[in-house]
């Protein structure tokens, strides 16, 4: 009797548990229907693209930027998001496009550019220089502002909010 009761506890903390990989699933699945610009200018690729690293304390998104800049042809900007580093998660408001803000402690995010064939063509240094000068802030999920956004706005936050927590991320909540 006492294994069936113990089992019955345990089955509904199972079923109704919600993970990290689900999170990255959900943003993976979603993030291309709600995106301002689902592909990349000029390409038929996605614009973002989302995964962990080994151990699931990075979240890693990977931006194809627009084909071509002028004559030059353009590759990848990647940003690795230290979950625990993240300080507040928050809504950059616009008329048609809202960018998600992602901002972490100093160092809580390293970014690289690559080139098509992956060299790399901005180094992490220059865009920590460009972090400490504007703010360690990532806007690269940029979502449409329509009669959808408020609910499609909260289940981003609340999955990113979700895999910071999970990673020991204080976050601070605003009032404004």
């Amino acid at each position: 009797m006492k294994k069936l009761l113990l089992v019955l506890l345990f089955v509904p903390l199972v079923s109704f548990g919600q993970s990290m990989s689900e999170a990255l699933s959900f943003l993976k699945t979603n993030i291309s229907d709600w995106a301002c610009e689902s592909v990349a200018h000029g390409t038929l690729i996605p614009r973002l693209t989302f995964s962990y690293n080994y151990d699931s304390s990075k979240l890693i998104i990977k931006m194809k930027m627009p084909e071509y800049s002028g004559d030059s042809p353009q590759g990848y900007s990647i940003s690795e998001i230290e979950l625990s580093e993240i300080l507040r998660i928050d809504t950059s408001n616009s008329k048609e496009c809202a960018a998600i803000k992602i901002i972490t402690r100093p160092m809580g995010i390293e970014s690289y550019g690559t080139s098509r064939n992956g060299r790399v063509n901005i180094s992490k240094a220059k865009f920590n220089e460009f972090y400490g000068q504007f703010g360690w802030i990532n806007e690269d999920i940029r979502i449409l502002n329509n009669y959808t956004f408020n609910e499609r706005n909260d289940r981003i936050l609340k999955a990113i909010k979700y895999m910071a927590v999970q990673n020991g991320a204080k976050l601070k909540e605003t009032y404004f």
